[in-house]
C-alpha cells in the first residue's frame, strides 16, 4: 500500500482539519465474508459460523482486488472465529506471505447473549450499540467497546495494516476513529461483507486524532455481488437494449440512427460486463449482522 501511504494531504477522521504531515501507515478494516446465518437472516454473534461458498468467493474477489491494485499489508489480524480466519488466511495467501494472519480474541464479535441464533428483528442494531446489556448473558456495551479501542491503540502507525473482524467490531472501531455517537453510527449501518474501509495514520491532530481519510488518488476496492443481484442487472440491461433500441427504430429519423444505435450499446453493454462488481459505498448494509 506504499501508493497511499505516501500521501501528503488528508483530512482528520473527526473534526476534517486537512493535514500537511506526511501518511505513515494505513489500517483496512474489514468484515468477513458471508456466513451461512448472515444468508438467512440470523444474528450471530459468539457463534462460530463458517463462510458459506459465496463468502468464500467474496474473500478471493477481495485478495485478488487487493492484489491488482497493488494494495499490500504489513501485518494481517483477524478474529478467532473461523469467518473472519478463513477471509484473513485467503487475502493472506493472495499476496504471497509466508506468514499466518495473527488471531486476536480483542476482534471477536461481541456476544449478544440468548438472542444469537435469533432472526434479525425491527431496531435490532439500535438496542446492539445503544443497551449496556441488550439480552440475557450478553457481553456489556462497556467491556466490548474497551476490548476493541484497546486493539486499536495498538496498532503500529508505521506499517499497513489489514484487520479482518466483524460488524458490531467494525463500528465500535469507527466509533473511535471518526468520533461517531449512537446516532451517527445508526444512520451508517453495518457494513456488507468483504467491504473495506481504508484510514490513513500520521501525526496526532490538533484534536488528538491520529487517524485520517485519505483525500488524494482515491483507492476504489470493487465488491463482488450475489447471483440474484447478477441476474438482476443482467435482465435490466437487456430490457435497457431492446427497450430503447426498439423504439429508437421506431420513432427517429434515419440520420439520428447511427448517433443513437452506438449511444444505447455504449450505456447498456458496459452494465453488463461489469454487473458482477459494486464500487465500495459509504454506506452498504447488507448480509445479515455480525
Amino acid at each position: 500500500m506504499a501508493a497511499i501511504a505516501n500521501l501528503s494531504k488528508a483530512s482528520c477522521a473527526q473534526c476534517g482539519s486537512l493535514t500537511s504531515s506526511r501518511i505513515t501507515g494505513t489500517i483496512c478494516i474489514l468484515r468477513h465474508g458471508e456466513t451461512g446465518m448472515n444468508s438467512r437472516g440470523f444474528i450471530v454473534g459468539s457463534i462460530d459460523d463458517p463462510l458459506t461458498g459465496w463468502g468464500v468467493q467474496q474473500a478471493v474477489i477481495t485478495a485478488l482486488n487487493f492484489k491488482n491494485r497493488k494494495i499490500s499489508f504489513d501485518a494481517i489480524f483477524s478474529s478467532p472465529l473461523s469467518r473472519a480466519v478463513t477471509t484473513a488466511t485467503i487475502i493472506a495467501k493472495m499476496q504471497d506471505q509466508k506468514k499466518q494472519p495473527v488471531l486476536d480474541k480483542r476482534l471477536r464479535e461481541r456476544c449478544v447473549g440468548e438472542l444469537e441464533g435469533q432472526p434479525v428483528f425491527p431496531k435490532m442494531l439500535e438496542r446492539f450499540i445503544g443497551e449496556e446489556t441488550p439480552a440475557l448473558g450478553s457481553e456489556s456495551l462497556s467491556s466490548f467497546n474497551g476490548r476493541v479501542i484497546e486493539f486499536l491503540n495498538e496498532i503500529n502507525p508505521l506499517i499497513n495494516t489489514l484487520i479482518v473482524c466483524h460488524g458490531l467490531t467494525l463500528l465500535a472501531m469507527l466509533c473511535k476513529i471518526k468520533g461517531w455517537g449512537f446516532k451517527k453510527l445508526l444512520k451508517y449501518g453495518v457494513p456488507g461483507n468483504c467491504e473495506p474501509i481504508i484510514f490513513g495514520i500520521a501525526e496526532p491532530c490538533q484534536c488528538g486524532s491520529k487517524f485520517y481519510e485519505l483525500r488524494e488518488k482515491k483507492v476504489v476496492v470493487l465488491h463482488a455481488q450475489p447471483p440474484s443481484k447478477l441476474v438482476a442487472k443482467l435482465i435490466l440491461s437487456v430490457c435497457f437494449i431492446l427497450f430503447f433500441g426498439s423504439w429508437g427504430l421506431l420513432l427517429l429519423p434515419e440520420r439520428y440512427l447511427p448517433i443513437a444505435v452506438p449511444a444505447i450499446l455504449m450505456i447498456g453493454i458496459p452494465s453488463m460486463f461489469g454487473m458482477g462488481y459494486a464500487v465500495n459505498e459509504l454506506n452498504p448494509n447488507d448480509g445479515g449482522i455480525m
